[in-house]
């Protein structure tokens, strides 16, 4: 309650208010650089739109880096001897599958 006093207090007075704009990262150089944005319907749908559009493109990146990884394991898998399994092999299949449960995760996130 004391934290709302303080900033509706602080609105009041004529302090700026800041918010964090999709899209474009917080750090303390161009944090005070981020006001505060009223946005109508249509400009929250165009928001929306785009950030759709962008989980989109990494979903794609991402999927092709996981096609690349998993060239990369069956070029290491042929390469091995199959009495041996390398290290290697297995820290890339755990990497595959990290890979493999976000992009699933962002999948269902859209």
């Amino acid at each position: 309650m004391a934290a709302v006093a303080v900033v509706s207090l602080g609105l009041l007075a004529g302090a700026p208010a800041f918010a964090q704009i999709p899209g474009v990262p917080t750090t303390p150089e161009n944090d005070h650089q981020l006001p505060v944005r009223i946005n109508s319907p249509k400009q929250r749908q165009k928001d929306k739109l785009a950030l759709r559009d962008y989980n989109f493109q990494q979903l794609k990146k991402h999927a092709k880096r996981l096609s690349e990884m998993a060239a990369s394991l069956e070029k290491q898998i042929d390469e091995s001897n199959a009495n041996v399994l390398s290290l290697k092999i297995v820290k890339k299949a755990a990497q595959i599958e990290k890979l493999a449960r976000k992009i699933k995760t962002e999948a269902k996130s859209n």
